[in-house]
């Protein structure tokens, strides 16, 4: 029964997730929440991290397509079957453009072994390992920026 909290249908198989913040000008982690189990959609789990609660008036958040829907996000709209018009084309480059250093962000933290290979521990030594990449990741980024 716990193992079904955990399947990601998405990924199809079973995963923790993790809510985080990405500046876009230093390309550097600034915010991320405690661990999801990985049956939760992304924007469930978005509205339940508490980093909502934390904008200030008229802050905005960028994400992906996933997020679509969500007020205090600024998304790419979703392709329709009639295409879409030039501006939401030129909106949706731009969106992505602004994207581009938040992905590769995760590409480097995606990097470590621990991450990718099946976790055979507690879920407390995963968010502990998962905090470590994180900050390893932030640390390396003054080495060599985005």
């Amino acid at each position: 029964m716990i193992q079904r909290k955990f399947y990601s249908g998405k990924h199809r198989a079973h995963v923790v997730k993790w809510e985080c913040a990405v500046q876009i000008n230093t390309g550097r982690l600034c915010w991320f929440s405690d661990p999801f189990k990985g049956r939760r959609h992304d924007l469930t789990i978005l509205r339940r991290s508490g980093i909502l609660d934390q904008l200030q008036a008229g802050e905005k958040i960028l994400g992906d397509k996933a997020y679509v829907g969500e007020a205090s996000l600024i998304t790419p709209f979703k392709n329709k079957p009639e295409g879409l018009t030039q501006e939401e084309m030129n909106h949706n480059q731009a969106v992505n453009h602004e994207r581009a250093i938040i992905e590769r962000f995760f590409g480097r933290l995606k990097e470590f072994r621990c991450l990718k290979i099946d976790w055979r521990h507690s879920l407390e030594k995963l968010n502990w390992c998962f905090v470590v990449c994180l900050n390893i990741t932030n640390m390396k980024l003054e080495e060599n920026p985005l």
